[in-house]
């Protein structure tokens, strides 16, 4: 049980690695990178079939679309399982800005489906 725990782990790792590596070179491959912001998962699904590498959402979109004035006072846990269904299905580096919180790798939003 424990060296499977291990081996998940290093996967998710190496996935992280990989997804960052991706986000470092498309800012590196002399044209502008165009990040569109999303705020659920209907919006997040547009702008893929769009054709950008990665989406973006911030703390305040999600918040606005929870029925929150700001992310300081949208729960963490509602902020956490909305970022989840944004990142559903998508493929990219992404994260979501949580205001105040650390970034949220998508690992971690998928966890709060």
């Amino acid at each position: 049980m424990r060296r499977n725990f291990a081996h998940q782990e290093e996967s998710m790792i190496a996935d992280l690695t990989a997804r960052a590596d991706r986000l470092r070179d498309l800012h590196h491959v002399g044209e502008m990178l165009v990040l569109p912001n999303v705020w659920d998962a209907a919006s997040a699904k547009i702008v893929a079939e769009a054709g950008f590498p990665v989406i973006a959402t911030a703390s305040a979109a999600i918040s606005a679309m929870l029925g929150y004035l700001d992310a300081e006072g949208a729960p963490s846990q509602e902020l956490f399982a909305a970022a989840g269904r944004v990142s559903r299905g998508m493929t990219g580096a992404d994260s979501a800005e949580s205001s105040g919180r650390e970034s949220i790798p998508r690992h971690n939003m998928s966890k709060s489906r």
